[in-house]
């Protein structure tokens, strides 16, 4: 189907490529019509691998900028649950002084989650948990909130 649909697409740009010499397809033509395939569009196997074997792994500008970074802040957080709780009860309990009384705490949560953001190791492994969601979600088309929702027991 997939080759039938790129026959057609190179047929309008080279159309003595899709049809042999007497009108009809041959084994030679396809093989020239796969050549030419090969420039135009990488196709990839069931498991989304290149024809080479190498897997798909590029990110895009908002993957890198935007989605891995709301990973990193989301653990991070959670790594540094202590700090956050220390910041958090210093500002519940000073009301409108906390800018002047929760200094401490705000600076020791700050480094806190500057040593997770500036570390490259959690950055890969933020990244990995990014692409093995990301690889879920192409072969199942169900986000990952949906997918850890629970389903009603009863109707």
């Amino acid at each position: 189907m997939v080759a039938a649909v790129q026959a057609r697409y190179v047929g309008m740009y080279w159309p003595g490529l899709v049809l042999g010499r007497h009108g009809k397809k041959d084994k030679a033509s396809e093989d020239v019509l796969e050549e030419k395939l090969t420039g135009l569009a990488v196709e990839l196997n069931k498991s989304g691998e290149r024809k080479g074997g190498m897997k798909k792994q590029h990110l895009r500008h908002v993957e890198k900028d935007v989605l891995i970074p709301k990973i990193m802040r989301e653990k991070a957080r959670e790594r540094c649950s202590e700090q956050v709780q220390d910041f958090t009860k210093c500002c519940k309990d000073s009301g409108i002084l906390m800018v002047v009384k929760c200094r401490k705490e705000n600076s020791a949560l700050k480094e806190c989650l500057t040593a997770y953001y500036n570390d490259p190791a959690f950055y890969e492994e933020c990244k990995m948990e990014y692409l093995k969601e990301r690889e879920e979600f192409r072969k199942t088309g169900i986000p990952t909130k949906k997918r850890l929702q629970k389903l009603p027991t009863s109707m």
